[in-house]
């Protein structure tokens, strides 16, 4: 993949040229910094140091999704160093906007212990609708991870068997899945203080980390994304759930 040639020539390239290729490859890299080089026929955006997006256009059920890529420090020692005592990876978050007919109203995350505890303090929509951390070998999932739901019908809905299997696989590579019709980055302290109710988005989050040695790994949750998108179109939540959610959401909107 093209992620992982970026990372790994970004690593390893020596040479004083700003325009590179790789071998084989007519495709020039441009030198951004030293050991940093980019190309623009891959469609990355540099945001800052360390961080790429690219927006992708959309299909069924999508409207679009936009990658981010985030790269550790490599440039120095005292981040090597760093990295050695508290290893970190690459990560790359699929941030998914869906239509706003697609799918029923539910908010569901699935993410590592510490990452579902940080993510219940910072996000809103968590913080009000999935109060309650489950473990997540309560829904035949690896005990490494919490699961954030709403409505156990919606999560018996979405962990289907290749789910189920595709996640206790890779759950390692997993920092979180996040489903919300009621998706917003203001903080719930935030939010509280506000006058007006926050601007909501319609979306599945995915988190992983990648491994530029062996970024094969990330193509099975790649899968996993689209088949959870498939199930969000088809999937049909109960009555009562709706009404439930439906309920919610205006008692949020006057807080």
């Amino acid at each position: 993949m093209l992620i992982a040639k970026s990372i790994e020539f970004g690593l390893l390239s020596e040479t004083g040229s700003d325009v590179v290729s790789l071998p084989g490859e007519e495709a020039g890299w441009r030198r951004e910094a030293e050991h940093c080089f980019t190309i623009e026929e891959a469609g990355w955006r540099r945001e800052a140091e360390h961080c790429f997006t690219m927006w992708c256009s959309g299909r069924s059920c999508c409207e679009g999704m936009l990658l981010t890529l985030k790269l550790i420090k490599r440039q120095d020692l005292l981040n090597v160093l760093i990295n050695v005592a508290r290893p970190k990876a690459d990560t790359l978050q699929m941030k998914v906007q869906l239509g706003k007919d697609d799918g029923d109203p539910f908010v569901l995350c699935i993410a590592q212990k510490k990452t579902a505890t940080r993510l219940a303090k910072e996000m809103h929509d968590l913080s009000v609708f999935c109060p309650e951390r489950r473990p997540g070998d309560k829904h035949g999932l690896p005990a490494s991870l919490s699961v954030m739901s709403e409505s156990g019908e919606a999560t018996a809905g979405m962990l289907d068997a290749r789910a189920t299997q595709c996640i206790t696989l890779y759950h390692r590579k997993i920092n979180y899945i996040h489903i919300s019709d009621r998706y917003t980055r203001v903080a719930p302290e935030e939010q509280q203080a506000a006058t007006t109710p926050p601007e909501t988005e319609k979306v599945l989050v995915m988190s992983i980390n990648i491994d530029g040695e062996n970024d094969e790994d990330a193509r099975p949750l790649l899968m996993l994304l689209f088949h959870m998108l498939d199930k969000l179109k088809r999937m049909r939540l109960s009555k009562e759930v709706r009404k439930c959610s439906l309920v919610k959401m205006a008692a949020m909107l006057h807080l």
